[in-house]
């Protein structure tokens, strides 16, 4: 059997003040948002999510969810190019960054990884297809109900 090499006392004293310097150190090398301090919510708690059909009412439907802390809306779907971006503009001025991508094809939205919930405001008819295809695409949807009794 072999020696077992001892460590000197001026190794271990210079390992020990470099762990301490890393766990006082840590918080300032993490920002507060991340580790989810000072009012903010850290990132993997956030709600991610997406918007299919931003005319008024999933403008305003919208709205709300940007009003929460714990969400983030990331992306955009509409068929008119003009409110897609008009939309995108309201987001990113929100959040200070270009973050929110545009999209005119409700599949493109639907198939992102990150996103977890997909907000469906589309006309009526519209409401089945998007919304199977966000919850086929493990989504949770937030839908607005139709203003009507019947299908005919």
């Amino acid at each position: 059997m072999g020696k077992k090499k001892m460590i000197s006392r001026r190794r271990f004293l210079t390992g020990a003040a470099g762990l301490s310097a890393a766990a006082v150190g840590f918080p300032y090398l993490v920002s507060s948002s991340a580790l989810g301090k000072a009012g903010n919510v850290a990132a993997s708690n956030r709600i991610i999510v997406g918007c299919i059909g931003v005319g008024p009412q999933g403008t305003g439907v919208m709205g709300n969810f940007l009003r929460q802390k714990d969400a983030r809306v990331v992306a955009i779907c509409d068929l008119k190019k003009q409110r897609r971006q008009t939309v995108q503009n309201i987001v990113n001025k929100h959040y200070q960054d270009t973050g929110c991508r545009t999209y005119e094809d409700f599949r493109e939205l639907v198939a992102r990884d990150d996103i977890d919930v997909v907000l469906v405001a589309t006309a009526d008819h519209w409401h089945v297809l998007t919304s199977l295809a966000a919850v086929k695409s493990g989504k949770d949807v937030y839908m607005e109900k139709p203003m009507g009794l019947s299908v005919t």
